[in-house]
């Protein structure tokens, strides 16, 4: 700034010294504090639009710097059911995703589709008594959660998770994982 309040220097628009003025960045939100649109550094901006459906979830729907749309539809609880990825078009579905929740608000099957070649994956999972993923299916592979528990002792304790496919009964995979927790 110069005595008269004017930009000078870096701060100055088109100055010979390559001054790009001032830089910022900016978002806005809605009345329930969610946001709304975000004007970044370089001038992109992101935006995302909420809507009500009738069964009394909501709708969102965002569409970023490049101009990509998805589209994010919650239910009443707030869990995520639908959500969809647009072509740049954005009027044509590139691939869309289906949650399916218990009354524990644990997914018991998610489905994928691509919209491109009509593919689609369907993921099933089922939970134990305690709530614990006891086992995942996606598509035709099927991996079985048995979680060996240890007792509480001054020694570290060790869980291991062994998953070992369903499908195929004459081969065993079996892949471990160890996860050591001192106190």
């Amino acid at each position: 700034m110069n005595g008269s309040w004017n930009p000078f220097g870096d701060d100055a628009i088109g100055s010979a010294n390559g001054g790009y003025g001032w830089l910022y960045s900016k978002q806005t939100y809605d009345w329930k504090g969610r946001p709304l649109m975000r004007t970044n550094l370089d001038g992109t901006t992101r935006s995302v639009a909420y809507g009500g459906s009738g069964s009394g979830g909501e709708v969102a729907t965002m569409i970023d710097e490049v101009l990509r749309k998805q589209t994010i539809t919650t239910d009443i609880l707030g869990r995520v059911i639908t959500a969809r990825a647009y072509n740049l078009n954005q009027t044509t579905v590139f691939s869309s995703a289906t949650n399916i929740y218990n009354i524990r608000d644990q997914v018991l099957s998610s489905a994928v589709t691509q919209a491109t070649n009509g593919t689609s994956e369907t993921t099933s999972m089922t939970y134990d008594g305690y709530g614990r993923l006891s086992t995942m299916c996606r598509s035709s592979i099927c991996r079985e959660m048995l979680i060996q528990t240890a007792t509480l002792s001054s020694t570290p304790i060790t869980t291991t998770i062994q998953l070992a496919p369903l499908s195929t009964r004459e081969r065993r995979l079996r892949h471990t994982a160890t996860t050591i927790v001192s106190w």
